[in-house]
């Protein structure tokens, strides 16, 4: 190319990126500017070109630049470069953060697009959190109008600051800032968008970081916290204040306590309705929490009896006026008070009449309320008119229906609730419709409803009918609607409707200890029958309880290891059932069961009633276990329980256990391991063969059968064999089974008697003889006869 046709190419593209940077082209500019500066590297009006183009783009996409143009302009085109920008990581300089943070300030950010900016800017730039950091240090006040005027997601956005630890210099910087803010929101008073703003605010920082502000809650604070009991309140920031005043409780519990007390004492004593109201309505939610405390205050002299005149309810006819709220009030303390039973006692004394007269002519919002309180306090002397009333409730008062649920699990302790219930096909559709929502409700009904009497000894039969000698009365005959019978029919009733994929559907409700134990015991219930345990496993029970066990390890509870042996128990019921080749795999390795069951092995010593029932089930299912083709269940079985099985249950005097132990050792001997505990040559190992020697000469039939079999397997060991010849009555044991009535005893006999011919060497000769010595030919030939 010639330098006159260069010369005129590089022109036409010097005007050509001129042209572009005029039409909002910079990127064609580019491109032409650098075509022409590689045509003519030396040219300086290419270059100069370039560097103003340079200079320009990086100007547009300087964030503060773009911050200042779009607050000058409104330029949609500005504020698209700007959001942009704000996408990218890093996208704001330290020595512009600041800056930027005042320029978006300077805005409306209760609005669009300002308020975008601002959460953008502070979510995604982490200099410009550093910079909200510092203004809460040198300027809270305006950052409490950021959090106070700026809509909520700006608000939010520039709240969380104070917990981001990567946003402050130090700890402690950022611990003052905390306490600096929280003091000024707690501060503001009145009805304000701005107070309710405040309020929410402090609540999220109460249950954040309540140590960090205990010190600042006195008070003030808790006067606002007991506000928001109030029944106008919205049911998630009554949640949230809960949780809050939780909190405060468990950091500083004498200190709050002593708070929280006073107030209540002196609103339930004011002259004022809303401020009685907001005692009773505090004392209620705060009853689960601190029960010791409230039920001190409940049972206060005069406090119950003081409470009855408030309660007379406006008949149904009236219209409701203020007054229900003071009556919803009352009646949801007395409910919530119930949990005590001193109060339970006091209550039932004094309101039973006044709660009976607001569940049948009370104000209709007012009827329901009462009649769970009265559920509550009547025991099994529950109105039947009540619980129709419950059951109305729960399937055509969607509004009440949690507390309709809640007195049903009261009732649902009545025999003939039960069965009531049971037969309501369409009560149990929306019962079960509703264990995700009303989880601890439901699951205490169902527990009710498939809950077996407790197996009494003889001994404490006689016991319960001393003690109803001793008290002038007569024994108090059992219920026959709460027989086994009718318990296994509810249990099936409650299998059929689905209630196990139900429970395996909510269980991520089932989180507290609560819900986990009530969840294990209604399996463990229906699992009791042997035709449901498949199903069981079907619906995906037995993974159910694998989880519900790792949930429970991790629970701090005083019942927690009872909970866990329900666990075991309902598992092992499952396991005797099913095949555990069809279940177990890689994923589902049959060591987490045994992992779970064998604790179930070990006897409590000290009880004197025990219920065997449990370990004879896990030995059962350990025995189907240890059967596995996959040897890792066996192993594990024989490491975890073989000590308990041949200390306590291969000599229990329980028939039931020493057979089914008997038949757990026959499996156990699969594994080179179990063969070893008797065949290994040592003392001990003759002493446990001798106890399998006489196992086999035992009355019961099973057992002889397990410990023949076990013996078929060892006397295939020269070891075990030099064993049973060294006993006295070894190999007389071993012909007596030869000659037993039943075939399968002979069977066992005559193998374990060719096993010890048939081993090689001196042993074998020496068990030939001991065999020919006890007439053993004879004997033999018999068998096969």
């Amino acid at each position: 190319m010639s330098q006159n046709v260069t010369n005129d190419r590089v022109e036409s593209l010097l005007v050509a990126a001129d042209e572009q940077t005029q039409h909002g082209k910079p990127r064609d500019a580019l491109q032409s500017l650098r075509e022409a500066s590689s045509l003519d590297p030396g040219n300086e009006r290419v270059q100069e070109a370039l560097s103003k183009l340079q200079l320009s783009s990086a100007a547009e996409d300087n964030v503060l630049q773009l911050l200042k143009q779009y607050e000058s302009l409104s330029s949609e085109q500005v504020l698209a470069k700007l959001l942009q920008s704000l996408s990218r990581k890093n996208a704001v300089s330290e020595g512009d953060a600041a800056q930027c943070l005042t320029t978006a300030l300077q805005n409306d950010t209760s609005r669009e697009p300002w308020s975008d900016i601002v959460v953008r800017l502070i979510n995604g730039q982490a200099r410009v959190r550093h910079a909200v950091a510092q203004r809460i240090t040198t300027d809270p006040d305006s950052v409490l109008k950021l959090l106070l005027q700026s809509s909520d997601d700006a608000s939010k956005a520039a709240y969380q600051v104070l917990f981001d630890d990567g946003a402050w210099s130090d700890k402690k910087t950022q611990l003052s800032s905390q306490q600096a803010v929280y003091k000024k929101l707690s501060a503001l008073e009145g009805s304000t968008m701005g107070v309710r703003r405040s309020t929410e605010l402090m609540l999220r920082q109460l249950i954040l970081s309540p140590a960090a502000v205990a010190d600042a809650s006195g008070e003030t604070v808790f006067k606002r916290l007991i506000a928001l009991f109030d029944a106008h309140e919205p049911q998630q920031l009554r949640g949230q204040a809960l949780l809050a005043t939780t909190k405060l409780l468990e950091v500083k519990p004498d200190e709050a306590e002593s708070i929280f007390v006073g107030l209540v004492v002196s609103y339930a004593a004011s002259a004022n309705a809303n401020e009685q109201v907001l005692a009773f309505s505090a004392v209620a939610a705060l009853f689960p929490v601190i029960p010791a405390v409230c039920a001190k205050l409940v049972l206060t002299e005069g406090f119950v009896p003081g409470l009855v005149p408030l309660l007379h309810s406006p008949r149904v006819t009236e219209v409701a006026t203020d007054s229900t709220s003071m009556q919803r009030a009352i009646l949801d303390l007395l409910s919530a008070a119930c949990i005590d039973k001193t109060c339970r006692a006091t209550i039932s004394k004094h309101c039973q009449t006044s709660l009976t007269d607001l569940a049948s002519q009370g104000a209709q919002e007012l009827r329901l309320p009462a009649a769970l309180t009265l559920t509550k306090v009547s025991g099994d002397k529950i109105d039947s008119a009540v619980v129709k009333a419950l059951i109305e409730a729960v399937l055509h008062d969607p509004p009440n229906r949690s507390l309709a649920i809640e007195g049903l699990a009261y009732s649902s302790l009545k025999p003939s609730v039960k069965e009531q219930m049971t037969k309501n096909a369409a009560l149990r559709t929306r019962l079960i419709a509703a264990l995700g929502q009303h989880t601890l409700s439901v699951l205490t009904i169902m527990d009710n409803l498939t809950g077996y009497r407790p197996a009494r000894s003889e001994e404490q039969k006689k016991m319960s009918q001393l003690k109803a000698y001793a008290n002038s009365s007569k024994p108090v005959p059992d219920d026959p609607l709460d027989n086994n019978g009718m318990v296994s029919a509810r249990c099936k009733i409650l299998l059929d409707m689905g209630v196990i994929s139900a429970l395996v559907a909510s269980l991520k409700e089932l989180r507290s200890f609560a819900t986990l134990s009530l969840a294990t015991k209604v399996i463990n219930s229906i699992a009791r029958e042997q035709k449901h345990r498949t199903r069981i496993v079907q619906e995906g029970g037995l993974k159910l309880l694998l989880q519900i066990d790792a949930r429970l390890e991790s629970v701090q509870h005083k019942d927690s290891a009872l909970a866990r042996r329900t666990v075991a128990h309902a598992l092992a019921r499952v396991l005797i059932s099913v095949n555990p080749e069809l279940i177990f795999n890689s994923a589902l390795p049959a060591t987490s069961a045994v992992s779970i069951i064998v604790p179930l092995l070990k006897l409590d010593q000290e009880q004197e009633e025990r219920d065997l029932l449990p370990t004879f089930e896990a030995l059962l299912a350990l025995t189907n276990l240890a059967s596995m083709s996959d040897g890792a269940a066996c192993d594990l079985i024989l490491r975890r329980s073989w000590e308990t099985l041949e200390d306590q249950l291969l000599l229990s005097t329980n028939s039931l256990i020493q057979r089914a132990s008997t038949e757990l050792v026959c499996n156990l001997m699969l594994s080179p391991s179990g063969v070893a505990k008797f065949a290994d040559g040592s003392d001990q190992a003759a002493r446990r063969l001798h106890i399998l020697l006489a196992l086999a000469d035992v009355d019961d039939l099973a057992t002889r059968r397990a410990a023949g079999g076990a013996l078929a397997m060892l006397t295939e060991w020269d070891t075990a064999v030099a064993a049973i010849v060294r006993i006295s009555r070894g190999v007389k044991i071993l012909l007596s089974m030869c000659a037993d009535t039943h075939d399968d005893i002979r069977h066992r006999g005559i193998i374990c008697v060719l096993n010890c011919i048939s081993i090689p060497g001196d042993v074998g000769i020496t068990a030939t003889e001991k065999v020919k010595a006890e007439n053993g030919i004879t004997t033999a030939i018999a068998a096969l006869a």
